[in-house]
């Protein structure tokens, strides 16, 4: 009898002990919440505000199932607590898992699963009365006006514990492998974070072992409010000036940039999810020194051994960061890596990997255009030299052929009347003589025409549109290029009548050059050897075919070279810009790729490679006078 009463006297302690505490942890998380309100744009602090809130329902209705005077009233409280007793384990899971930056592995739709299962543990629990599957029989404890409920548990109270304890268990795992032990406030809130995490889980225990004998009440709410409040000192309360720590999953998982950590003797210390993407870093190589593991080879050549250690070459006194530039596979990353120094020496190397493949792709667009720029800028250079030289050469040239056509004037007349030779009285051979400076007067002067066209055309038109005769261009370009195919190429012209055309002269002028120059150089390295053989019997081995059609209000003009064929897998890349098939010292792979552009992109037309063997290049333009 004496010990029954010890055992109710006991109980009764404990109640009052709980209700004594439960108040100030209730004001406690009122306050936290408040608190918590600053930062609700923070998702930690919106999930820390649902928990503490539960965990403060918890402790209040717990205490209400106490101090309830009839057993329906505490029967009615003690249902009411598995409202937060189930969707705790839920908000304590969203916290953990969004503190660590693992919240990925917590996604919406599985939170709905685990929401309805709450629910419908949640409805055992109401609808206990009529199949007494959580609770099998109830009883209540009555003593100096506490009341208590005290249950036989049936097989789904303990599924749902089971499940409610599951999902808490696997949140702590997370946090425990996000624990840092560094020193200051990152190991500070590691531990307040750590201690929230076992507080719940830890009371539970005390009660289910008996740990403190004759204690029969159970502190768990008291364990949740308690977990609320270690949690907002461990994230929010260590913070430096007023931002909201996270813990490192946050920060560095949710980087675009890779991070990488090596300790002092180069082995990889951390790395994160970005890393691992970039220089394909597998989880397995933490501990491993960074010259074993491919893909941190990239810092072989920063890097100096000093004993065990490993240090940064160059920068390891003056904390400096190194930046350059690396290859991985296909990506072009930017490397910067700075030695962490401590009072006793070197601690390690911090190192940031970022992506810049799409940064480089726009810088090699921009050495593009501006050697595009500077090209542009010696053609026009080029092209008032020509004018001024061919302006020179064509006033000397009309006194010379005035000159001639006399010459050979007064020689046709003094043969007619002179008794020496036919050819006159210069004897033999003179005719043949005049015959050949007239072609090469001749040719001197198209030249120079082509030449003043070509240039005035570049200078004066400028970006406008004008007018444009395709035939008289091809003319033009066929005169100028002709240094590169006389001797070796028969040119064969197909030109039928055409309309003029919209265009800008000068440019149509520069993609017939280059594809005219393009083919010459073609038939040149298929016929090197052969053509000082046949040059010998007047038999040129190449030849260059081109033809103009105007049909269906499209000009088009094909040009064909009998050269060395394209390969298959040459003429699909054949206008991607720096292609080249020929040597560097011949070509810069930008030819094709300009001419396109102009063509496309500048007229509304279409180059095309046609043919691979025989090579053939089609030009196709839209017919039309400019506006």
């Amino acid at each position: 009898m004496e010990v029954c009463r010890l055992c109710v006297y006991s109980t009764a302690m404990a109640y009052r002990i709980y209700l004594a505490f439960a108040p100030l942890v209730a004001m406690l998380l009122l306050v936290v919440m408040i608190l918590l309100l600053r930062y609700r744009v923070e998702a930690p602090a919106r999930a820390l505000l649902r928990y503490a809130a539960l965990s403060l329902g918890l402790i209040v209705v717990n205490a209400a199932e106490l101090l309830a005077g009839t057993p329906a009233l505490t029967l009615l409280f003690a249902k009411l607590q598995y409202i937060s007793f189930m969707l705790l384990p839920l908000t304590f899971a969203g916290f953990c898992l969004r503190y660590t930056g693992h919240d990925k592995f917590f996604p919406v739709a599985l939170r709905v699963v685990l929401a309805v299962l709450a629910g419908l543990c949640f409805g055992m629990v109401l609808t206990n009365e009529w199949h007494g599957l959580f609770w099998r029989e109830v009883a209540f404890i009555a003593d100096r006006g506490l009341s208590v409920m005290r249950p036989k548990y049936g097989v789904f109270f303990f599924l749902a514990a089971g499940f409610a304890w599951l999902v808490m268990a696997a949140a702590t795992v997370f946090v425990l492998r996000a624990y840092d032990p560094r020193r200051g406030n990152h190991r500070l809130r590691s531990i307040w974070i750590l201690i929230g995490v076992l507080l719940p889980g830890g009371f539970n225990f005390i009660n289910i072992l008996r740990i403190f004998p004759g204690l029969e009440k159970d502190f768990t709410p008291l364990g949740f409010g308690l977990s609320a409040l270690a949690f907002f000192v461990g994230g929010f309360m260590t913070r430096s000036i007023h931002l909201v720590p996270l813990a490192r999953g946050v920060v560095l998982e949710e980087l675009d940039e890779g991070y990488v950590l090596l300790d002092q003797y180069g082995r990889l210390a951390d790395f994160n999810l970005a890393a691992s993407r970039l220089v394909n870093l597998p989880s397995k190589a933490v501990g491993q020194h960074y010259a074993s593991i491919a893909g941190l080879r990239i810092l072989d050549e920063h890097f100096m051994r000093e004993g065990d250690r490993v240090v940064v070459e160059g920068a390891q006194n003056q904390g400096e960061t190194i930046t350059w530039r690396a290859e991985s596979g296909d990506r072009q990353l930017q490397v910067k890596l700075r030695a962490i120094q401590g009072s006793s020496g070197p601690r390690g190397t911090a190192i940031l990997i970022g992506d810049i493949t799409a940064q480089a792709h726009m810088e090699i667009e921009l050495e593009r255009t501006r050697a595009n720029v500077l090209k542009s800028e010696r053609f026009a250079v080029i092209g008032r030299l020509a004018a001024d030289i061919a302006h020179e050469i064509n006033n000397p040239l009309g006194y010379v052929w005035s000159n001639f056509r006399s010459l050979r004037a007064s020689l046709d007349r003094a043969a007619l009347t002179s008794s020496a030779t036919p050819a006159g009285p210069l004897g033999a051979g003179a005719a043949d003589m005049l015959h050949s400076i007239d072609g090469g007067l001749e040719r001197i002067e198209r030249v120079v025409r082509g030449l003043l066209e070509y240039s005035r055309r570049g200078a004066t038109q400028g970006n406008q549109l004008i007018q444009y005769d395709l035939n008289r261009g091809l003319r033009t370009a066929l005169e100028l290029s002709r240094p590169d195919y006389e001797s070796f190429v028969g040119i064969e012209l197909d030109l039928a009548p055409l309309p003029f055309i919209a265009a800008r002269g000068n440019e149509l002028d520069q993609v017939l050059l280059n594809i005219l120059r393009n083919a010459a150089d073609a038939v040149n390295a298929r016929y090197a050897i052969t053509s000082g053989l046949l040059l010998a019997t007047g038999d040129k081995p190449g030849q260059i075919v081109i033809r103009t059609r105007h049909e269906s209000g499209v000009i088009s003009c094909e040009i064909g070279n009998n050269g060395w064929p394209i390969a298959p897998e040459q003429a699909e890349k054949i206008f991607e810009a720096f292609y080249s098939t020929k040597s560097s010292q011949q070509g810069t792979g930008l030819g094709l790729s300009i001419s396109r552009e102009i063509i496309e992109k500048r007229h509304g037309g279409r180059l095309r490679l046609v043919s691979i063997d025989p090579v053939c290049f089609r030009i196709e333009l839209p017919a039309g006078s400019p506006p």
